[in-house]
């Protein structure tokens, strides 16, 4: 894929953003697969999880909403760690986060926090990474404690981050499992992104030893 065959239609011409997309090799027994080009018939014995992909071109951007309540903070990176271990039941989120939290492609403007008043530990946080070769942002994660989900909380995270990409991405891609209980394209496309396009992620069952 070249940057031009991405640039003319990205959610449709990767699953993952440009710079991903760039050094991604997949392991055996995976394969990922456009929507309209899959054929269940043609994978048996293999799991489809789906995910989709979103872009935002960046015009018409809505300003954030903060709850009351709640307030912007500037936290350090060992607190976002701790705040996706917690949103995603992980023991630790230090791996997840190791190439996104040190240069070049760490950023402190793209890692945003809402905390309630007065405390140091986010309510909702959003992490997001600017590729200058293309101008192409993209939000890595976007999450919300359970006790504060339902509050417009992740809304204002994604708003915030996009407003910050703001003179430096022409466009911002997300992208997501399609069928996750909490709907995150909903949320993506409230604040404005569109263009969806599905992608099949298919992992090949292992076949169990037979017993003699």
């Amino acid at each position: 894929m070249t940057k031009e065959e991405y640039l003319a239609s990205p959610t449709r011409a990767s699953s993952l953003s440009y710079r991903k997309s760039r050094s991604l090799v997949l392991p055996e027994g995976i394969r990922v697969v456009p929507d309209r080009l899959f054929r269940a018939d043609e994978y048996p014995g293999w799991e489809d999880e789906i995910y989709f992909r979103l872009i935002h071109r960046m015009e018409n951007l809505d300003s954030p909403v903060i709850p009351p309540g709640f307030e912007l903070r500037l936290l350090p990176p060992e607190a976002f760690r701790r705040h996706i271990a917690l949103c995603y039941g992980m023991k630790d989120a230090e791996a997840a986060l190791s190439e996104i939290s040190r240069p070049p492609l760490y950023d402190p403007a793209f890692w945003v926090a809402l905390c309630p008043a007065g405390s140091g530990e986010p309510a909702a946080s959003g992490i997001a990474v600017l590729d200058p070769g293309i101008r192409e942002g993209s939000l890595e994660w976007i999450q919300v404690s359970p006790a504060f989900r339902r509050r417009g909380l992740g809304k204002a995270v994604v708003l915030i981050l996009l407003g910050r990409f703001s003179g430096r991405a022409s466009f911002v891609t997300v992208s997501g499992r399609e069928n996750s209980v909490f709907r995150p394209s909903l949320l993506y496309e409230s604040a404005g992104f569109r263009e969806k396009a599905l992608w099949h992620v298919l992992r090949e069952k292992k076949q169990k030893a037979s017993r003699e």
